[in-house]
């Protein structure tokens, strides 16, 4: 009796590819072009061309308005850096925890 090969659509599988595609968005668009989306978006543009226009998916544009929403462009460098610092922080750590 031969198996199915595993298709990868597991929860772990799923959550993981969630998150590799948030970032690559993240990656793909500099802060300046999402708080212009947001703006359009704000300003009353079509969800739906917007969002085809930008080749990105409505739950990736909801994702940025949940997280820049009324953020000028200097105050999403800023929030981006902490991450980025929080990251490096937390690695820093986890390294000479191994150490210590």
């Amino acid at each position: 009796m031969r198996l199915a090969p595993k298709t990868g659509h597991d929860k772990l599988s799923l959550v993981a590819s969630n998150r590799w595609k948030e970032t690559d968005m993240m990656k793909r668009f500099s802060e300046e072009q999402i708080i212009g989306a947001l703006k359009r978006y704000e300003a009353g543009e079509s969800t739906r061309d917007l969002c085809r226009e930008l080749g990105i998916t409505m739950q990736a544009l909801y994702q940025w308005k949940k997280k820049f929403r009324g953020m000028e462009v200097s105050e999403a460098k800023r929030l981006r850096e902490l991450e980025h610092d929080k990251v490096s922080t937390k690695s820093e750590e986890d390294h000479l925890s191994k150490y210590c």
